[in-house]
């Protein structure tokens, strides 16, 4: 039986444009994600979630988010990556 994963670039921080939900929840589009996931009959064997943080927002609040999201599931694997200033998880 094939193993899936599925993989996800995260920026947590000031976008130009984005859902009004985000700015009250940084975790908001991830949360989509996995709501989505749990909807579909495969079921990814793993999920890489890499992720990075623009200066201004409160790093440690979103990774007591992050950690309460993926505390019930062993599939989900959490990866920080240094901001470079460039595209998701350059």
């Amino acid at each position: 039986m094939k193993k899936i994963s599925y993989a996800v670039g995260a920026y947590f921080g000031n976008r130009n444009v984005s859902h009004p939900n985000y700015l009250n929840d940084y975790t908001w589009y991830l949360k989509k994600h996995l709501e989505y996931l749990n909807t579909q009959t495969i079921q990814p064997d793993k999920i890489y979630i890499v992720y990075k943080f623009d200066n201004n927002v409160d790093i440690n609040l979103i990774k007591g988010e992050l950690n309460r999201m993926c505390e019930n599931d062993n599939r989900i694997i959490l990866e920080e990556k240094e901001n470079l200033g460039a595209t998701y998880c350059s």
